[in-house]
């Protein structure tokens, strides 16, 4: 029996220890703070979720927020042994704050004392998070132009900002288009050829403005009496607009 005990029990450690060895090497270095969880691998550390590898973490910046959402000039960061925290941007988001970690400290280390305190409703740290570089426009592929000039590359660096104006110089622009009106600037900007302050293009011609059955239909568009250049022409059915650019030349 002794004999049989001993080849079991032989058998047992020669098949776990493959397994254990393959553990061993899969293992990763990982952290805990407050509800959330870090994970190294390859030397790079992801957030955790649900057991799998989610976004890249940014170890230079923490988000917090005190649990009574009051400033973060309040808290003194002296008093658990840490240098005073960059805000990097201010309040945002009811409460929160994006503090910088100096070069040389442990992020994690300055992580935990600031959750150790029991002060923090939330202590986590910032995270890179891929930003699909494709808008949802349906028109999207439509404007030839956009692909021209890999507009696509540049959305990886830079989407936009508020602070930033840009001047059109054009015919003239739909600025209560769905793409604009939330983005256009407060001035809105100049008609030079009808010398006014709206840039909206003016009417030139309505072809049709009654009720139409579905079907096809031509309308003569009489243009003795405009000049050449680039003309905008509508399409509004069922709620649906249609906009183009229509080239006049004489």
């Amino acid at each position: 029996m002794a004999t049989k005990r001993f080849l079991f029990l032989f058998l047992i450690a020669l098949l776990y220890t493959p397994v254990f060895i393959l553990i061993s090497f899969s293992q990763v270095n990982q952290r805990t703070i407050g509800r959330y969880e870090y994970a190294q691998f390859d030397g790079v550390w992801y957030t955790v979720v649900q057991g799998k590898r989610g976004d890249l973490v940014d170890l230079k910046h923490l988000l917090v927020r005190l649990k009574d959402k009051a400033d973060i000039k309040t808290f003194d960061f002296n008093k658990i042994g840490l240098p005073k925290l960059k805000d990097v941007r201010g309040r945002f988001a009811d409460g929160f704050y994006e503090l910088e970690i100096p070069e040389g400290v442990d992020p994690f280390e300055v992580a935990y004392r600031l959750q150790n305190t029991g002060k923090f409703e939330e202590v986590l740290f910032n995270v890179f998070v891929e930003v699909d570089k494709f808008p949802n426009d349906p028109y999207y592929t439509d404007q030839w132009n956009l692909g021209k000039i890999s507009i696509s590359n540049a959305w990886d660096i830079e989407t936009g900002s508020s602070n930033i104006i840009v001047a059109v110089i054009d015919v003239g622009a739909d600025y209560n288009h769905e793409d604009l009106i939330a983005n256009r600037w407060s001035s809105i900007g100049y008609d030079f050829l009808d010398n006014d302050p709206d840039p909206y293009p003016s009417d030139v011609a309505t072809l049709v403005d009654e009720y139409k059955k579905s079907g096809s239909y031509q309308v003569m568009f009489d243009a003795s009496g405009l000049s050449s250049g680039v003309y905008f022409y509508r399409l509004d059915a069922s709620g649906k607009i249609v906009q183009r650019k229509m080239l006049l030349v004489k």
